[in-house]
């Protein structure tokens, strides 16, 4: 009798960017057309180090909020696919390009309704028609693909190789090499500890909501908060469309936390701040450097008890003192 053996158990994808690509591609599933494009680009680009990002939030003009089909954060390039039902809608399809073009500058907006980080610049948008013939559908792609490939060699005459890592530590190396972070950077930092590590390396995060640096400067690690949202333990903050103010309300009644925050307005300090978010692919929480903010006066009309305003003096911090300048 021949000795049956048990089959073995599939084994478990635990690289992280196979996982990212894995659930990064197939966010698309449920639209045929999107997903036949979106796939064919990027399997043809076939670049290792080049980070593709589906249904990425834009903000537009009317407060709605519109989705990129593919995008190429390194690049700059997005591309949307028109699918055959939009055939006969061309003007909306023009309106929506202009809206997406005009709005990424607020791009940050997005994060705190839909809890993504990636800050868009500016980039170009590549539309596929999937109504044309299947050869002129493919000829589209196919020059699509080299227009991302061209624009790869063009950045890498200007920056070096690009380089795609997703270890935990890439953003915290990259930042620190630069010698420092701004807001249009799409760094996300998972812990307290690696922020603190690109300014004071080797000091102990106290993993509170904030770390001291100096008498006058801070990290700020703030829960935001959309309107609709609840507080986080007593407070509701939430930040201005223009993300040049922060709100910080208090949502409970102790009179402790307005003593606090009254003493942090006669104690004046630059709060650099990382906001917690959760990221777009896993879910995961990361922290977004949003800016240098100091608290300027207490807004009574904002809540019940009214709300410290900070104002964001610089959208760039530098990794050594003094952090404001070089």
């Amino acid at each position: 009798m021949e000795n049956s053996k048990e089959p073995e158990a599939p084994k478990e994808i635990t690289d992280p960017k196979a996982l990212y690509l894995i659930k990064t591609l197939s966010r698309t599933k449920r639209k045929d057309y999107e997903n036949f494009v979106v796939n064919r680009i990027y399997n043809l680009i076939n670049n290792p180090n080049l980070q593709p990002v589906t249904q990425q939030y834009v903000l537009r003009p009317d407060g709605n909020y519109a989705l990129l089909d593919l995008y190429f954060p390194q690049l700059g390039i997005a591309i949307e696919c028109d699918e055959a039902f939009h055939k006969g809608n061309k003007p909306t399809d023009e309106e929506r390009t202009a809206a997406i073009l005009g709005q990424v500058k607020k791009t940050e907006q997005a994060i705190l309704r839909m809890n993504s980080a990636i800050s868009i610049r500016e980039f170009a948008i590549q539309r596929v028609d999937a109504s044309l013939p299947y050869d002129k559908f493919i000829a589209r792609i196919d020059e699509v693909v080299e227009i991302i490939k061209n624009q790869v060699v063009e950045v890498e005459k200007k920056s070096g190789s690009l380089k795609w890592d997703v270890s935990p530590d890439y953003y915290k190396d990259k930042a620190t090499q630069n010698g420092y972070i701004s807001v249009n950077d799409n760094y996300e930092f998972r812990t307290h500890q690696a922020i603190l590590d690109c300014f004071v390396p080797g000091k102990k995060a106290t993993q509170s909501g904030a770390d001291k640096l100096d008498k006058e400067n801070i990290i700020w690690y703030p829960v935001l908060q959309t309107e609709e949202t609840g507080s986080y333990a007593g407070w509701r903050n939430t930040i201005s469309d223009d993300l040049n103010l922060i709100y910080d309300e208090i949502k409970d009644d102790e009179n402790e936390k307005v003593e606090k925050e009254q003493l942090k307005l006669n104690h004046k300090k630059n709060e650099i701040t990382f906001m917690k978010i959760r990221d777009s692919v896993f879910g995961n929480t990361a922290y977004k450097f949003v800016g240098i903010f100091q608290r300027t006066h207490i807004d009574k009309t904002k809540g019940e008890r009214g709300a410290t305003v900070l104002k964001r003096i610089s959208d760039k911090v530098y990794l050594k003192s003094p952090w404001l300048s070089e």
